[in-house]
């Protein structure tokens, strides 16, 4: 029994040797070396307690949310994939190789240290594309910048070098996204909004006359279903894919083509239509304007 006993600590050493990770004292490894889709699971959420998370360059893994306790780690090896649909919460230490790629289709909240064993690190260049907010509530830093590289732009004139990206960052949002091959596998190549067929001109004070028609949301060579949803504003100072929060809700409108029904139109008004296919597949219309000119004054004379 001794000699079996040997045997086996021996092959799951070399195990650990081939996967390029060693587990610290106390740690129990989870190595993602295919794709694993936790989704399919009765609780598709994943919560990390005392383990140490490798996903290896051939691994990707997809789940709903993923805690990661004060005792746990994650390491993206070059070429993993980790995509979050929810949101990420992270309480230890990550690191992402160069050429590692993490989507967080939600919020990334760190509630760990900044420093030692719970920072967030990468190498350059790592793929990290958050779509949700970025906050961290330790020590007031809110993810200092100068400790996290990659969710940090080249140069970036930001006072916290998060919220704020260039088309020269590691950390990149929903356009970004768009075209990243990665996306595209989970999405659908080509994933679009729809084109908007026509804008309207309406009279001060009036409705829009008929339907807002936009096309149909598309995936080439992936037929799917799509929910949509419909939101305006007034402003257009903000771009929806980025900053939906500015725009306004309309209730009911859930369906392909949307005829208003806000009230009378007093100034110029923009209209966006959300699509979603599932598995974080969100994507928007082009925006459609509602221009408002004067109304005409009477022609001719009236006599009473």
């Amino acid at each position: 029994m001794k000699k079996l006993c040997i045997i086996i600590t021996l092959i799951s050493i070399a195990f650990y040797n081939l996967a390029g990770v060693i587990p610290p004292p106390g740690q129990t490894s989870i190595t993602i070396s295919t794709e694993d889709d936790r989704r399919s699971d009765p609780n598709p959420d994943l919560q990390l307690n005392k383990n140490l998370l490798t996903i290896t360059g051939t691994g990707k893994l997809m789940v709903r949310n993923l805690v990661v306790d004060n005792n746990s780690d994650v390491v993206i090896q070059t070429n993993g994939v980790l995509i979050i649909e929810g949101d990420l919460i992270t309480e230890n230490k990550m690191t992402i190789e160069a050429g590692g790629t993490l989507i967080v289709l939600g919020n990334f909240v760190h509630t760990g240290s900044d420093t030692n064993q719970g920072g967030f690190t990468s190498s350059d260049p790592s793929n990290v594309y958050i779509l949700g907010s970025i906050d961290g509530s330790d020590d007031g830093n809110h993810l200092n910048p100068n400790l996290y590289p990659v969710l940090q732009c080249d140069g970036a004139a930001s006072n916290d070098g998060l919220t704020d990206y260039q088309n020269n960052c590691n950390f990149g949002g929903e356009e970004d996204l768009m075209i990243n091959p990665i996306y595209q596998a989970i999405c659908g190549v080509n994933f679009s909004g729809g084109e908007i067929t026509s804008d309207q001109e309406i009279c001060l004070g009036n409705e829009p006359s008929g339907l807002l028609n936009v096309l149909p949301a598309t995936t080439s060579g992936n037929a799917t279903t799509f929910t949509y949803q419909w939101y305006y504003t007034t402003k257009l100072n903000s771009d929806p894919k980025t900053d939906l929060i500015s725009w306004t809700l309309i209730e009911n409108a859930e369906y392909l083509d949307y005829t208003s029904d806000i009230g009378p139109i007093t100034q110029t008004t923009f209209f966006v239509r959300q699509a979603s296919k599932g598995a974080g597949c969100v994507t928007y219309s082009n925006i459609i304007t509602i221009d408002v000119v004067e109304t005409p004054n009477p022609i001719g004379i009236f006599n009473e």
